[in-house]
This record gives C-alpha cells, structure tokens and sequence, in this order.
C-alpha cells in the first residue's frame, strides 16, 4: 500500500487521502483483531486499487503530454517514496528482535532480508500454510508482502506501460481495455490457484495484480480525451453512486473471512470496483468527498505509509504477556503509539526526501543502494538472535518428528537442565506438539526442585490423533497422516526398549478434536466408530510401554487462535466443548479400565480449577501449546504427580 506519487501535475484531493485513512484503519482494525472487522484485511485491497489507479494516471497522463516516459524518473520518484521508511523499519525491527522475542528465529534474518530485497511476499509463502503453520509465530515483517507486490508491479508496469500504449498508438480506450483484460484475467487466474492454494492466491504477485490492474485501467479510461468532461456533466451521479459503493466497501471489511471460499471468487474484484467508484466519487463534491474529506481521515491517509510500516512492530511488541491491558485500551494504546511513529517518520524522514532536492536519478540510487547496503550489513552482520530469557512463545522445529534415538530431546529444547545427571526419575513423553511445548518446563522444575530431578525423553509426532486414523480434517484443512503417526505405538515400544525409563507419560489429543474421515463421511468424537478408534489406541499405546507404569494426561480444553493470512479464520470445530470433553471422558475411561497399569494425571480438571488460566495469552498464546511460562507450570504439576505416584 503505497500513497500517489505526488507528481506535480495532479491536484491534491484531500478526499483521496481520506480513502487511505478508511483503508489503514480497517487494516488496524483487524490486525487488533476486532470481530467486527474480520475482512479489514481488504484495506489492502483497496491500496492495491487505489495506487494502480494514481500511478496509471501519472505513467499514462505523461505519455500522452510528453510522447515519451521517463523510466528512470519513474523508479527514482518510487525509490525516495518508498526506500527511507521500508529501511527504517527493517533496521528497527533487527534491533527490537535483539530484546523481544518475535517471529521465528531461524527465518528471521532470511525475513529481514525478504523485506529490503522486496520479495517478502514470496518469502511469507515459503513458510506454508499446513498445521504447523499455524502455530508459528507471524514474522515481523511479514506485513512488507503487500509493499513487495506493489515494488515489484513499479519495477515492470513503466516498461509494459510503454509498449502498450506504443503499439496501440495512445488510443487510450483501447488501453484500457487492454489492462481491464489484464485484471479479468488476473481475477479468473486468482480463482484457480485458490482451489489449490489459498496461501498462494493470497500471497502471489500473479494473483493479486489484478487488483493493482484494475485500476490502472481505470486511469487509462481516465486519460482518454473528454473523459473530464463527461465526468463533470454527470457529477451528481457520480457522487450518488459513491455512497453505495462505500457502503459496500464497509460491508466487506465487516464481514469478510481471510478463510471465504468467495475471497477470490468475485469479493477481491467487487472491492476493487467499489473503490473505484469511491474514488472517483472523492473527485466531485457531494457526500462521500464530504465524509472522506474528514480532517482525521486525511491525516490518517497523508501518513498511511508510515502507519502501515510501523504498526506491525508495534502491535508484535505490545501484546500479552508484555503488556495488560483490556481489548480497548490495548487498542488505544497502540493506535498512539503507532500514530506518533508514522507523524514523526512523515514529517522528519518522508516528506523532505520526498519533496526536497533530492532529484537527480543517480544520486538518488547512489543514496538508495547506500542504505539498503548499511541496512543489509546491520542485519547480516551481527547475526539476529532474540534472547531465550524473552521467549514466552511456542517454538516448533522444522522437523516435525521427533524420536528419541539419540535420548536426546532437539533444539530449542536441548538444555542440559532438562537431563540432570544424578536424575533420580526418567521420563518418556509421548504425544503430539502440545506435549513437546511442555518440556521446557521440565528445565524450571529441575531448577526449583534439585532433589527431585527428572530426566525427559520424548516420543512425539506433531499433528498426530490418539485414533491414528487417516486422513483428518484439521484447522479447517484435510492432512494425510504420516506413516509415523500412524506406526506411534511401534515407535513407542522400540523408545521404551532402547531408553529404559522408568515411567511413560502420554499427553496428545488436540487433533483428535478435528475431523476423521472414515467410510467416505467426515465423523468426529462422539461419533461410535471414532471413540472405538480412541479407545484402541489408547490400549495399544498402554501396551507398548510393557511393563513400565504408564501416566495418561487427561487434555484440557482448546481454543485455536486465528492466524493471519494463510490459515482460514475462525472458528474452529476443534474449540467446541463438547468434541474435547468427549476426549477426557475416554482417557478417564481407558484409565480406569485399566487401573493396573494406568495412573490418571487429570490436567483437564487442573485447569478448570484455574479458571480457565490455562487459556489465557501468557499461558497458551495460540490456544493450544504451552509458553514458557505455561510450560514451567504443566511440568511442575506432572512432574509432582509422576513422583509422588510412581511404585517405589
């Protein structure tokens, strides 16, 4: 989302700026989140349209005056628009990832660098969109992946520009249709990657042009002679049919799922042709110049840049559990703050590149690469590594099978707390991610309790059901089950065989809340033949401890969060009460049956007696896995029931 260019020739119209306000507010609103604006990501959108139409109307108004195009103009008038406040927003995001801990660590300086090469779009696509996806924390700068379609559209459009109105030799309503045909087919391609990839669909610079397409046909409509004219003869109708189209534009931001089915079945094209008649609207007076006109919309449009560059940060930065505050107030709070950082950033550090002396094309690329250069080397050189004191997130690795081979449980977990060597209890963990995310917390206890250490080994496989059964529908996406999944109990006895503990403890259960697919129907806890299911394998997984005691944890409740943008939206199937309390009734019941073999740690009732702590932000910030904080708190409370339980 960039603003117009500021070419000296176009007027300023305070309204336009105004639409940009409307469009960095919905983007704010929904990066808050507020329910109310589920489809506040479509703000994107209507940058996306709303700059293809101002920088289609300054590339072809140029061509029609001068006859020719200044390229290298074109790329520098972009460069001191965009360059300074991108580069001081990476620099800063490298030096705040020093003390807080934010995104991924082992991608974050590949993200970095994504955003100053813009390309981020591409990058944010190759970190996928499949279960594990969903519970990595965002990057932040994963918000450049709009900034990077839109360098990338400015890198090629003066060229194709060019060559279009070249070979149609400037009758500019054929250029137009010429582009509307782009955007149509943009729009048509959108909806069949979609099918197959909505991360792609969402992310691809060939399917989100359309959007950037459609109003660069609409400038070109713009260009054509008496196109003004007309305009001006039919202004009380145009500035009617604005209203409705804002209208619309409200609606869509309302109610709008990332996750629609229709998102690039024809709502990403309605929204660009309703911002195309909001637009045009803004340009004579009547209501929606009038509303758009608003003096804190246009100071919101004239430092949209720089709120859409520095918001992400801080909305990253503030959040639970570094700060308390209720949904309002959070919201307030980082509204000014991100509001004093793009006022001070537009004033001291935009406008005066953009507006001062600062014209010759290569003195402009001498100071642009020069900053891209200083900002690189700050990224690269010390390398980015947040401090692990800071963490208080759930880091999943790259691997999401975890064995025990090597009796040693993987990075970020490895710490030698976690193995005591005068251990006097080992322990093999056994379960699915949210297992895995409490074995921090197994470090703190051996910290806080040095005569009751415990040694931790794990047998997990991320995303894997208790029922073993294949294929699932989980987070609203259908997964092939891998072999190891579905070989757990297997796996468990050669674990058990090779490390000899002294006790087994199986926590899982959090994809058993989706769906299984079974007999060509989708089923889940309840359902007969999916309990039968649950049930055996609890059995198998009691057996192939052999003759160790076995711990089974009772689950406590759900709530997957959404995140943002590649994963649809909620809500989730898996946070229905009913689908988990299902699940504990059946541990309890296996563990009761029997009662020879099986001690019952109900964690379940544990965190009902924390009056539903267990599901707040510090604890589980995506309503599944365990921070640190959490972490330390589970292990404590597994750890002392494991002791005090276990035959002597």
């Amino acid at each position: 989302m960039t603003p117009s260019s500021g070419h000296g020739r176009q007027a300023h119209v305070p309204a336009l700026d105004g639409l940009r306000g409307f469009a960095i507010a919905a983007v704010l609103c929904f990066h808050q989140p507020f329910g109310w604006a589920r489809g506040g990501f479509l703000g994107v959108s209507t940058f996306f349209t709303l700059s293809g139409f101002l920088i289609g109307r300054i590339t072809f108004g140029e061509l029609r005056r001068e006859g020719r195009l200044r390229v290298d103009r074109f790329w520098s008038r972009r460069a001191r628009r965009l360059v300074p406040a991108a580069a001081v927003t990476v620099l800063a995001t490298a030096v705040v990832c020093r003390f807080v801990d934010l995104g991924q660590p082992d991608r974050l300086r590949g993200d970095l660098l994504a955003a100053l090469g813009w390309v981020a779009n591409w990058r944010m696509l190759s970190a996928g969109s499949g279960y594990q996806a969903a519970f990595n924390a965002p990057s932040p700068v994963q918000h450049f992946w709009s900034l990077a379609i839109e360098e990338q559209f400015y890198l090629l459009f003066p060229l194709v520009a060019v060559v279009v109105v070249g070979l149609l030799r400037k009758r500019f309503v054929l250029v137009a249709a010429a582009f509307a045909a782009l955007a149509a087919g943009g729009f048509a391609l959108a909806a069949v990657v979609a099918e197959r990839s909505s991360a792609t669909a969402y992310y691809g610079t060939h399917t989100r042009a359309a959007e950037i397409f459609t109003g660069v046909a609409f400038a070109a409509v713009w260009t054509t002679p008496g196109f003004t004219r007309v305009l001006a003869a039919r202004r009380r109708w145009v500035a009617g049919l604005g209203a409705p189209a804002l209208a619309v534009l409200v609606l869509l931001a309302a109610t709008t799922s990332v996750g629609s089915p229709a998102l690039f079945r024809g709502i990403t094209a309605l929204n660009a042709l309703a911002t195309l008649a909001v637009l045009t609207a803004c340009l004579v007076p009547g209501p929606v110049a009038a509303v758009l006109g608003n003096r804190l919309l246009v100071l919101a449009g004239r430092f949209s840049y720089g709120a859409y560059l520095y918001h992400w940060l801080v909305f990253l930065v503030l959040a639970p559990p570094r700060v308390h505050l209720g949904p309002g107030a959070l919201f307030g709070l980082r509204l000014v703050v991100t509001a004093a950082l793009a006022t001070v950033s537009g004033l001291v550090l935009e406008e005066p590149i953009r507006f001062g002396r600062v014209h010759q094309p290569r003195r402009v690329a001498a100071l642009t690469a020069g900053a891209l250069a200083v900002v690189a080397g700050l990224v690269l050189l010390p390398a980015v590594h947040p401090p692990p004191r800071s963490s208080d997130r759930v880091a999943l690795p790259s691997n999401p099978v975890v064995r025990r081979t090597a009796l040693v449980v993987p990075t970020p977990f490895s710490e030698a707390a976690a193995r005591p060597a005068s251990a006097t209890l080992q322990i093999l963990l056994a379960g699915d991610s949210t297992a895995y995310s409490t074995i921090t917390g197994f470090t703190t206890w051996n910290e806080h309790h040095p005569e009751h250490p415990v040694a931790i080994d794990a047998t997990i496989d991320f995303g894997c059901p208790v029922h073993g059964h294949t294929p699932i529908r989980l987070l609203k996406q259908v997964l092939p089950l891998r072999q190891t999944c579905i070989d757990l109990p297997a796996g468990l006895a050669h674990d058990v065989s090779v490390g000899q503990p002294d006790v087994v403890v199986f926590l899982a259960g959090f994809a058993d809340a989706g769906d299984v697919q079974m007999d060509g129907r989708w089923r889940h806890l309840g359902d007969s033949r999916v309990d039968d299911l649950v049930r055996n394998r609890l059995g198998q997984m009691v057996d192939a401890a052999g003759n160790r005691p076995v711990f089974l944890v009772v689950p406590p409740a759900v709530d997957p969060r959404d995140q943002p943008p590649t994963i649809p939206g909620p809500p989730y199937v898996e946070a229905e009460p009913a689908r988990m309390a299902q699940l504990q009734d059946l541990v309890r019941e296996v563990a009761a049956a029997r009662a020879d073999r099986v001690t019952l740690i109900d964690l379940a009732l544990w965190c009902e007696a924390r009056s539903d702590r267990c599901l707040s932000p510090d604890f589980r910030p995506d309503g599944v896995h365990y921070s640190r904080r959490g972490a330390a708190a589970v292990a404590a409370f597994l750890a002392s029931a494991v002791t005090a339980a276990r035959p002597r």
